[in-house]
């Protein structure tokens, strides 16, 4: 199983720049601080900040989303 670590989603977001809003979507996302993997995982940035993380977070109108896929 591939796990897609951080710095690689959010490089993945600065792909994403034309958008200030971008969801992240992955088939699993590894949870450091529970050591569990979520699947699937998303990540919300806004601008250069992430604002949430969690199996789903919310889809504002004008985001981007980015499927990683498996």
């Amino acid at each position: 199983m591939r796990i897609i670590t951080l710095s690689v989603l959010l490089s993945l977001a600065c792909a994403a720049a034309h958008a200030d809003t971008t969801v992240l979507h992955a088939a699993r996302l590894l949870d450091v601080d529970s050591g569990k993997i979520l699947t699937p995982g998303e990540v919300l940035i806004s601008g250069e900040r992430i604002v949430a993380v969690g199996s789903h977070v919310d889809h504002p109108a004008d985001a981007a989303v980015i499927d990683l896929g498996d």
